[in-house]
């Protein structure tokens, strides 16, 4: 009775449970979702925390430091130093006969402890500290644009994982039209075979179309179901688990201005920014190297208490000092001022690679629009010729129905619609896709 009833309330549990799967998922779900589990994406913003984390302690390098150390030594042995006993002499050295009884000199304690109280403020460094942390700052900006990359990346892959899932979804609903149109067609074929008013070849001809077209729809089958385990691999879900896609109204996208779109790249593409903050991390590299060729000087006080004291002139007795200390760097041979000249040419390596970029940007996003315009062209003329295969599909139909028109042209009419159809939806899905790798391109996939 007991595992009946925890049965019960597994299955109450699973039944009430709510599953994604179970949810229509929009391209902006599937996004979230994406972000929210790729590994790739949590670390890079790990990446951003621990930069974070070490900006805040290199802050504290400017404060003073206060530091406290304490020991507590107990001798099994204490050294003792005895003086022994001897005769006094006389002042003419002779024997006087009294006895001196000699004792002790030295007797160290028994227990030695100390306690210290350090406090250290840098007062000029050559300007290295202020240097490290900007620096840093540069470090978190830097991997601020790293995780947008990533971002970018991972959502341009789950936008076409996406429309590559709405492609194959319409194709099964067309080569399954396809198949329900031929099945029929094929039975009238057989009919009029059978009276005497088509031939055999015009079966096997509508057998055939049919077989290629079934084939068709296993494929597009298949293809759905790894495009799907794509998706699932993407935005975290079981890779088996079927997923509902919500659907999308293909709009016509529209052609931006190479210009604008061009000023946008040069604003908005992390590639670019990251390179800039090289360029600008590397400036600050030469500035810190010039540091070491500068004075640094370190002010400090010390409390002491301990036993022995040496510092105090009685033991146990309390002490402190105070310190300043300079460091000058006199004669080092060249080295500091070839660790300067590696500087400077690392800095004109990050410019260059800059350069180079901005070149390369600014193809990529002439190649995005090319391709945004191919694929919005492509989309227009199939649209035309789907309505032209259309009509020409309904016009053989009915000039075979009155007899004007033999078997295989209406298979042929029926082919010609059916691969129209099928480029249609491909050139619809490309716009969608080449719209993304524009988005991409010009640095506002990840803001969308």
């Amino acid at each position: 009775m007991r595992h009946k009833i925890i049965l019960a309330v597994l299955i109450a549990i699973c039944m009430t449970k709510p599953s994604i799967s179970q949810e229509v998922l929009s391209l902006d779900k599937c996004r979230t979702l994406a972000k929210e589990h790729n590994q790739d994406v949590r670390n890079a913003a790990i990446n951003v925390a621990i930069y974070e984390s070490q900006l805040k302690s290199n802050k504290t390098n400017l404060l003073p430091k206060l530091d406290f150390s304490a020991s507590l030594t107990r001798l099994g042995d204490p050294q003792v130093i005895q003086m022994p006993a001897f005769e006094l002499p006389k002042v003419d050295f002779s024997p006087s006969g009294v006895l001196f009884p000699g004792g002790k000199l030295y007797e160290a304690p028994e227990n030695l402890y100390k306690l210290n109280l350090s406090l250290i403020q840098p007062i000029y460094m050559g300007g290295k500290l202020r240097n490290l942390n900007k620096l840093s700052q540069k470090q978190v900006d830097l991997s601020k644009e790293n995780l947008r990359l990533e971002q970018s990346d991972l959502l341009l892959t789950t936008d076409e994982t996406y429309w590559t899932i709405v492609s194959l979804k319409e194709k099964l609903i067309l080569t399954r039209e396809s198949i329900k149109f031929l099945e029929e067609f094929k039975k009238d074929i057989n009919n009029f075979y059978e009276v005497g008013l088509a031939t055999k070849n015009d079966v096997l001809q509508a057998q055939v179309n049919l077989n290629h077209v079934t084939l068709a729809n296993i494929e597009a089958e298949n293809g759905f179901d790894l495009a799907n385990m794509s998706l699932n691999r993407l935005i975290g879900l079981p890779l088996w688990e079927k997923v509902q896609l919500e659907d999308s109204v293909v709009n016509k996208a529209t052609l931006p201005d190479f210009e604008v779109a061009h000023k946008k790249a040069l604003a908005q593409r992390p590639e670019l920014k990251m390179s800039q903050l090289a360029v600008d991390m590397r400036e600050l590299g030469v500035k810190m190297t010039r540091a070491d060729q500068l004075p640094s000087v370190n002010v400090g006080v010390n409390g002491y208490y301990g036993n022995p004291n040496h510092f105090g002139v009685d033991e146990g007795e309390k002490s402190w000092n105070a310190t300043a200390m300079v460091k000058i760097p006199v004669l080092h041979w060249g080295e500091k001022r070839q660790a300067v000249k590696r500087s400077k040419m690392q800095r004109e390596q990050a410019v260059l690679e800059l350069e180079k970029n901005k070149d390369l940007i600014a193809l990529d996003v002439q190649q995005s629009l090319y391709a945004l315009k191919e694929a919005i062209s492509k989309m227009s003329f199939m649209e035309t010729s789907l309505e032209q295969a259309e009509e020409n599909l309904n016009v053989t139909r009915n000039n075979f129905s009155v007899g004007v028109a033999s078997v295989t042209q209406v298979l042929d009419a029926q082919v010609s619609w059916q691969l129209s159809y099928s480029k249609f939806i491909d050139a619809k899905i490309a716009c969608q896709q080449k719209y993304s790798v524009y988005l991409k391109a010009i640095g506002e996939l990840d803001q969308i």
